[in-house]
């Protein structure tokens, strides 16, 4: 299974990025022009399911979000996890949220929305729970 297309709205400088992925890929930019920055997206989002498995939190199936602690996360591409928002800043609003979406060869695809939370935590909503649980396996990442 690999993946076959990445969206990245308001992470980091990120406004909005999508693109096409297969075989190797080259990020090729000046300094500051957001290469690591989509690296980062995407490191984050699967260690961030990885996160949710560990620490027992993926949404029930009646609820569509869950919130974790930084301190549960296993990477944050910066000190301060609510700086990761567009701007620099984290939201509770939804439409200032970060949206990471991948889609893969099979055709199956996983959103994921990620705001601030209450009492410092992270807000998540992932769609495609099952399949991001099958992603995020812990036997077979």
């Amino acid at each position: 299974m690999k993946i076959k297309n990445i969206k990245i709205q308001r992470f980091k400088r990120l406004e909005a990025v999508d693109f096409d992925v297969d075989g190797v890929n080259i990020l090729v930019g000046g300094n500051n022009s957001g290469k690591s920055t989509i690296i980062q997206a995407v490191h984050f989002a699967f260690t961030l399911f990885t996160s949710l498995t560990i620490a027992n939190k993926w949404p029930a199936k009646e609820k569509k979000s869950t919130t974790i602690s930084p301190t549960e996360l296993i990477y944050i591409p910066s000190e301060d996890p609510y700086s990761l928002g567009f701007g620099g800043r984290l939201f509770e609003d939804e439409d200032k949220a970060i949206v990471l979406e991948f889609t893969f060869n099979n055709g199956e695809k996983i959103g994921l929305s990620i705001r601030k939370g209450r009492i410092n935590n992270i807000l998540v909503e992932p769609d495609n729970i099952e399949f991001a649980k099958e992603v995020s396996s812990l036997d077979a990442p």
